[in-house]
């Protein structure tokens, strides 16, 4: 992915977080979870989009650009890989009957 469409990628999760809905919930990837960690959820994707809004103002080219674009991918990762563990969840719960 390209800085910008990660960017873009993150941007898109926000909005998709803004309303805790469950049809908002399954469009950004995580399956009826609970409130809380729909709230962790957005809080981190909030403060990835800041950071991103920061990085974009200040970084332009040379070392401070490769350092915008490892912070970047390290926090899409951070976000997928909480994604991935709620999910998880989820499965293990719809498993075991408690939905």
């Amino acid at each position: 992915m390209f800085p910008w469409r990660i960017s873009m990628h993150l941007l898109s999760w926000t909005t998709a977080f803004s309303s805790f809905s469950t049809e908002t919930a399954d469009y950004a990837g995580i399956i009826e979870t609970s409130e809380g960690a729909k709230a962790r959820a957005l809080c981190l994707m909030l403060m990835c989009v800041q950071k991103l809004r920061i990085l974009n103002k200040f970084g332009r080219r040379g070392r401070r650009r490769q350092t915008e674009f490892l912070i970047r991918r390290t926090e899409v990762q951070r976000v997928e890989s909480l994604v991935k563990m709620e999910k998880k969840e989820a499965k293990l719960r719809s498993k075991s009957g408690q939905i």
